[in-house]
């Protein structure tokens, strides 16, 4: 990452913040860091932070696909919140429901939604609905009991297998 690069912070309550890499102070590399609360208002657990994506890539729109525990997910067209400052909502939440992917998208590729009970729905990002900040997103996956999202992961159309490695330590290909 270059020092006039900006970084967009997600945390688990639905909450954007830009940071400038420059506003960053470099720390040695055996400290413990510095507390992102100290530079953005972190209303929950902090869940990702990536570079801030370019507009287009090869003449294909750039949006972001959140999804969250409940299975509820939406597509955010990149260019209509680029210019937002400060910490905003990027989706509207549930008391009961969080945040658990946000995936930067280019062009048109299928994405897997996969549960804590190894469950999971492969669907084209075509069919997640765009939605402004303000939107809950539609259901893109039924729940079981007490099953939840517990991720996503973007696939292009031409893979060939899915590599699915549990938390005990099990790997399967499929």
């Amino acid at each position: 990452i270059n020092n006039r690069d900006s970084l967009l912070v997600f945390d688990k309550r639905g909450n954007m913040s830009e940071i400038d890499v420059n506003d960053i102070s470099s720390t040695p590399i055996d400290s413990g860091g510095i507390d992102l609360s100290s530079m953005i208002n972190v209303a929950g657990e902090v869940l990702t932070a990536f570079p801030k994506p370019e507009d287009e890539i090869e003449g294909h729109e750039t949006y972001l696909v959140l999804t969250t525990r409940k299975g509820l997910s939406k597509k955010m067209c990149y260019k209509n919140i680029k210019k937002i400052r400060g910490t905003v909502s990027a989706i509207k939440l549930a008391d009961d429901d969080e945040l658990v992917s946000v995936d930067v998208l280019y062009g048109k590729k299928d994405i897997v939604v996969y549960t804590k009970e190894g469950g999971g729905v492969r669907i084209s990002t075509d069919d997640i609905r765009e939605c402004g900040r303000a939107a809950y997103g539609l259901s893109v996956i039924e729940l079981a009991g007490n099953d939840e999202v517990v991720g996503t992961t973007i696939i292009n159309k031409n893979h060939k297998y899915i590599l699915v490695v549990t938390n005990k330590g099990k790997m399967k290909k499929c």
